[in-house]
């Protein structure tokens, strides 16, 4: 039995609020994720970090796209980690 099914039936917390108590414990024990893309120079072998950090892909992705209309830069990848402060 996993440790979320014996919370649920031995307990009277909801799923969401217990949703809410792993993301908090997760976050303090792991860290907050963060996302970053990774950009290069066109016509360069010089890669970078993009200036922003984000805290979803979705967000990520939307930088990926802006980064696709510019000229000087190509997009590479994004990478995921988490950081704790």
């Amino acid at each position: 039995m996993s440790l979320k099914i014996y919370i649920l039936k031995h307990t009277n917390i909801n799923y969401e609020k217990m949703k809410r108590l792993f993301s908090a414990i997760t976050q303090f024990v792991l860290g907050t994720r963060y996302y970053a893309v990774i950009i290069g120079e066109r016509g360069s072998d010089r890669y970078y970090v993009a200036s922003e950090l984000h805290l979803t892909r979705a967000s990520a992705e939307a930088h990926r796209r802006r980064i696709a209309e510019t000229r000087a830069y190509v997009y590479i990848t994004t990478v995921s980690f988490r950081w704790r402060h």
